[in-house]
């Protein structure tokens, strides 16, 4: 395994992890249990989210435009994950989602998640700057996709002048219904996405 392989895995799992929290918060606030306690239950959600590759890792050309769109369509939240390699040339010229009701409709940027937008702060109340999109630089954007969000959401990237940068996005997705007992390893392949499931 590849090291952007491994740290590829590693945010995946993170991601997924804190998005079994907004699951748990999201019953609750519901009137429903909140079940992040449960080993059984922490399981069930991750194995049920669903990844989508939105920038597959590559070595992206200087002072280029990069980006990739998820379709949120059914889901109660999305995160979408950019994942900077060790030789980044320099922090992002642009580093922000967009959104539109359409898939060839126009995008419009979202202040709050675009890095360096006075409205873009992360979730300790610090302003989100560019320069968090240097060498080896993980930016998580998460979406509550009830919260009155549009259905198709984009990465948008433009890379610094001057040298090559390696990168790569994905997006998860999830449901709060989708905590349910269903562990069955095709069932969670066709859920998250994926080729195959495998576990032990």
């Amino acid at each position: 395994m590849t090291l952007n392989q491994t740290i590829f895995l590693a945010v995946v799992l993170q991601v997924c992890l804190e998005a079994n929290l907004v699951n748990g918060l999201a019953r609750q606030m519901a009137g429903q249990p909140f079940l992040f306690y449960s080993k059984e239950i922490i399981m069930r959600s991750i194995t049920t989210n669903k990844i989508v590759p939105l920038i597959q890792p590559f070595v992206a050309a200087a002072s280029t435009a990069y980006t990739g769109t998820v379709d949120t369509k059914g889901y109660d939240f999305c995160n979408i994950v950019l994942s900077n390699g060790p030789t980044i040339h320099a922090a992002y010229s642009l580093c922000a989602v967009s959104e539109c009701d359409t898939s060839g409709g126009t995008f419009a940027l979202i202040d709050a998640l675009t890095l360096g937008n006075a409205a873009a702060k992360d979730i300790e109340g610090n302003a989100a700057a560019l320069s968090d999109t240097d060498d080896n630089d993980t930016v998580v954007f998460q979406i509550d996709c009830n919260e009155s969000r549009q259905r198709f959401q984009r990465i948008n990237i433009l890379t610094a002048a001057g040298g090559n940068s390696i990168f790569t996005v994905f997006a998860v997705l999830g449901r709060v219904s989708d905590m349910g007992p269903d562990n069955n390893a095709n069932a969670c392949a066709a859920l998250t996405g994926t080729s195959i499931v495998l576990r032990s």
